[in-house]
């Protein structure tokens, strides 16, 4: 299983937008094949910072939700309308670990 983290800034006048296109975009990818978990979360310190995590199977089958229209239809709208000013990514190879038992 890996994970995906990903730390998006968006233009001071666009913060708005974009949290409307990444929740578009999460939703859209919690159907793609091999997706756990594909959530976006707002800094409540700085509410231009938005974090994601992703949990998929495997790195092909991110690789492969890179490529789907809603993925691409989202990096196009934050291009085309000047959403963000910076992103990072980071990968973690994750183990996921039994509950613990009540």
């Amino acid at each position: 299983m890996f994970m995906f983290v990903a730390t998006i800034t968006a233009h001071p006048d666009r913060a708005d937008r974009l949290a409307e296109v990444l929740g578009e975009l999460a939703v859209a990818s919690r159907s793609d094949a091999g997706c756990r978990e594909f959530s976006f979360n707002r800094d409540v310190e700085d509410p231009l910072v938005f974090r994601s995590i992703e949990v998929w199977d495997s790195v092909d089958q991110e690789a492969a939700h890179r490529e789907t229209a809603h993925e691409k239809r989202a990096l196009s709208l934050a291009a085309a309308e000047g959403l963000a000013v910076g992103a990072e990514m980071k990968i973690y190879q994750a183990e996921l670990l039994p509950a613990a038992e009540d």
